[in-house]
C-alpha cells in the first residue's frame, strides 16, 4: 500500500506513494485502429503480417500499458543526492537485465522485429516535486554553533516546488515506423543533411491533460504562488530517438559503464 524510493546515502525518502496499480494487456486491435494504421502508410497495398505484430491467425494485436498512482505522490530532490549515478542506475542497470538473461537462454533465432501497436497511460491523482536545499538557519536555532550537533542532523527546505493534481498522460503508438522517420525530419530545421533515426523509437502521438499546477519559489507559499495554471491541455508527438548507426557518416559509439 505505501512505496518509498531511497537513493544514495540520502536518508529522506526521495519518492514516495501510497498505492500503485499496474496492469498490461494485450488485445486484437480494433478495426478503426488498424483503418488509422493503414491510413498512415500512403501505400496503396501494405501486409499487416509482414510489418505488424498480429496472433497466430494473422490479426494485429494491441498493448495496453497502464500505470495508475494511489492518492498521493511526492519527489523530494535533497541537494546531495547526484543525479549522475542515479541516471546511470536506470540506464545500465535493464542492459544488464537483458544481457543475463539472454545468456540463460542461450544462443536464439530471432526473425525481423514487428512494430507493436501500442496505448500507454499514466494517471497520477497528486504529484508533489520539492527541490530541496540546507536549511542552516533551522540548525543554528536549535544548536547554535555546535558542529558535532549541526553534523549529526540533516535540515532541509523547500527552495522550489511544484504541485500537480488531475494528471492524466496517453502515447498511442500506431503510426508506421517510415512516417515516424518523416515527422521527426520535419521537425530538423537544418535540412543540409538528412539523418535516419532509430533503430528502436520510443514514443507516439501524446496527450496530456493536468488539472492544477501551482509553483512555489522561497520564500513564497501556496498562498502566494509563483505560478498557478489551471486545466492544461496539450495535444502533439513525443519521440525519443538517437541517430541511428546505419546514417551515412556516423561512427558507432563505445559503451561507457561507470
Amino acid at each position: 500500500q505505501y512505496v518509498t524510493f531511497l537513493f544514495n546515502e540520502v536518508e529522506e525518502p526521495v519518492f514516495e506513494l501510497d498505492g500503485v496499480y499496474f496492469e498490461n494487456t494485450i488485445r486484437r486491435a480494433y478495426d478503426d485502429e488498424i483503418i488509422e494504421y493503414l491510413e498512415k502508410t500512403n501505400r496503396s497495398t501494405y501486409n499487416l503480417i509482414e510489418f505488424v505484430a498480429t496472433d497466430h491467425e494473422g490479426y494485429p494485436l494491441k498493448e495496453i500499458f497502464e500505470l495508475k498512482f494511489g492518492s498521493f505522490a511526492a519527489m523530494r530532490f535533497p541537494p546531495t543526492l547526484h543525479f549522475g549515478e542515479v541516471i546511470d542506475d536506470f540506464v545500465l542497470t535493464p542492459r544488464a537485465l537483458d544481457l543475463g538473461m539472454n545468456k540463460l537462454k542461450g544462443v536464439e533465432k530471432k526473425g525481423p522485429k514487428k512494430y507493436q501497436l501500442m496505448s500507454i497511460k499514466f494517471d497520477i491523482p497528486f504529484l508533489d516535486v520539492a527541490l530541496l536545499n540546507d536549511d542552516n538557519d533551522s540548525r543554528r536555532y536549535l544548536f547554535g554553533e555546535d558542529q558535532s550537533q549541526l553534523m549529526c542532523h540533516q535540515f532541509l527546505r523547500d527552495e522550489f516546488r511544484l504541485c500537480f493534481e488531475s494528471v492524466k498522460l496517453s502515447v498511442e503508438r500506431n503510426t508506421p515506423p517510415e512516417s515516424v522517420q518523416q515527422q521527426i525530419s520535419a521537425l530538423d530545421e537544418d535540412h543540409s543533411s538528412t539523418f535516419r533515426y532509430g533503430p528502436a523509437i520510443q514514443g507516439g502521438e501524446l496527450l496530456l491533460t493536468i488539472g492544477h499546477i501551482v509553483s512555489t519559489l522561497r520564500p513564497l507559499n501556496i498562498a502566494t504562488p509563483l505560478l498557478r495554471i489551471d486545466d492544461l491541455d496539450m495535444k502533439g508527438f513525443l519521440y525519443l530517438a538517437g541517430i541511428s548507426p546505419s546514417t551515412p557518416g556516423v561512427t558507432k559509439g563505445k559503451q561507457v559503464t561507470s
